[in-house]
């Protein structure tokens, strides 16, 4: 009884995250814009911003927007993924820019899921890999974490376990091109009865290979013993922590953010090694980063500021030197819904998007 207890509570810590990005997507689904963009310059109290407009729209037949679930994402071939439920029996969807699906992503169709009661039987994070395999997350046990292995047309291929022996909460995890792994959470710690922050590397077959020592980890820490509710709105679940974002660059690094302000990006490499530690800076000390997106040497942070929701990109190189910041694409004055995709040569950004007549569309963006 007391295992399901702790269980529950470990669950606990793995939903808030789900049901917050599912608020955050339902809130902002209110913005619909219409069909003509008016590129323009703008510049405020914090410098010159370039601005994106929408060069191409392409439907989305088959795609319920309003019951997306989390930050879609997409890979290095130009196709993205959405989800609209996080159990079991719900896929993930893979489609390409065009439109066309491509494949789906079945956790119920792994020979070998934990034998979990279905009210706790929920899907967690995923990452595609450089030749598209996609790893799905999953809560096994208080200790166990299973990340499920698919090819890149939605077959199911095999389970990596990694279990490190106490509590933790996987948050964000991203695949070196040596199939080994970049894991980013919270672990319980016993002695203080507190979560604090735990990034490591993992074999491929789920073996611990090394803990990661980072900058801000005590100042992170300080926010759960603190009770800092800014930061720490249910036990396990340190915003600065569960609300950044982990990609795979070009250079074979992984880059880490945290969600703080300015944004701390750390790089990382196979053998665990910190390279360097890089902070964006907003221009607006109100202003949170949203998601970290890779194209090429270059990196897009999305910001908003958390009291007027303006939204804008800081573009930055691999070394966190500033490139270029851009303002948020509107149409008519109304601001695109979801971005998704960040992509160079040429550089371009996608969103996802509705029309007046409540139809999904992909909205493309380019410089102006």
């Amino acid at each position: 009884m007391a295992a399901i207890f702790l269980f529950v509570i470990a669950l606990l810590a793995f939903a808030p995250r789900q049901t917050l990005l599912a608020q955050a997507t339902a809130k902002s689904a209110s913005a619909k814009p219409s069909e003509v963009a008016k590129p323009k310059t703008k510049t405020d109290s914090h410098g010159q911003f370039s601005t994106l407009a929408v060069v191409e729209t392409t439907k989305l037949p088959g795609i319920d927007a309003s019951l997306l679930l989390g930050n879609p994402r997409c890979d290095a071939d130009g196709n993205f993924y959405i989800q609209n439920d996080f159990t079991f029996q719900s896929p993930i969807h893979k489609f390409s820019l065009k439109g066309e699906k491509v494949a789906d992503f079945l956790a119920s169709s792994s020979s070998d899921l934990p034998n979990l009661p279905p009210q706790l039987a929920h899907l967690g994070q995923f990452s595609v890999a450089e030749n598209g395999e996609l790893y799905l997350e999953i809560l096994a046990s208080m200790t166990e974490h299973d990340l499920l292995v698919f090819d890149k047309d939605g077959t199911y291929k095999s389970k990596v376990v990694i279990d490190i022996g106490a509590m933790w909460h996987v948050k964000k995890f991203a695949v070196f091109s040596s199939g080994d792994f970049l894991i980013a959470g919270e672990k319980w710690q016993k002695a203080e009865q507190n979560y604090a922050p735990f990034t490591a590397i993992f074999s491929s077959r789920g073996t611990f290979l090394k803990e990661l020592s980072l900058e801000d980890d005590d100042k992170i820490y300080k926010y759960t013993v603190d009770g800092d509710s800014a930061f720490v709105p249910h036990p396990g679940n340190n915003r600065a922590v569960y609300q950044g974002a982990m990609a795979t660059a070009a250079d074979g690094n992984i880059y880490l953010m945290r969600w703080l302000s300015p944004a701390v990006i750390y790089a990382i490499s196979p053998g665990g090694e910190v390279l360097r530690r890089m902070t964006v800076d907003p221009g607006d000390s109100d202003a949170m980063p949203q998601n970290m997106r890779i194209a090429g040497d270059s990196i897009a942070i999305e910001f908003k500021n958390k009291d007027t929701r303006k939204k804008l990109f800081k573009v930055v190189d691999l070394e966190g030197r500033a490139r270029a910041t851009y303002s948020w694409p509107e149409l008519e004055g109304k601001p695109l819904w979801l971005s998704m995709c960040y992509m160079q040569n040429p550089e371009r950004f996608v969103f996802l998007d509705e029309t007046k007549d409540e139809s999904p569309v992909l909205r493309v963006a380019d410089p102006h």
